[in-house]
């Protein structure tokens, strides 16, 4: 037996997705593809990142399915925040 032993992981990474709005996004979270269901053996990361109309960037990576989900909800509980304080400003 060797003294060492090596995992490798290969990770691979999609094109994005853009979504013009929180639902849509979340109902893409949410689904499974047929490509889902050839990796089933796989873990599956997502890669997430919110352009905010001042043009600040939000981002995060590696997350899994339920993270990924529990961050696209707080961020839409922020923006409508937000959006409601704008608009009560006006």
């Amino acid at each position: 037996m060797s003294e060492r032993e090596y995992s490798i992981t290969t990770i691979f990474i999609g094109q994005p997705i853009i979504f013009s709005n929180h639902e849509e996004a979340e109902v893409y979270l949410r689904s499974t593809t047929e490509e889902d269901n050839e990796l089933k053996e796989k873990t599956r990361f997502f890669r997430y990142k919110t352009i905010f109309s001042d043009g600040s960037i939000f981002e995060r990576n590696d997350l899994h399915s339920d993270e990924v989900l529990a961050l696209h909800n707080a961020v839409g509980k922020v923006a409508k925040h937000f959006t409601k304080h704008q608009t009560d400003s006006l």
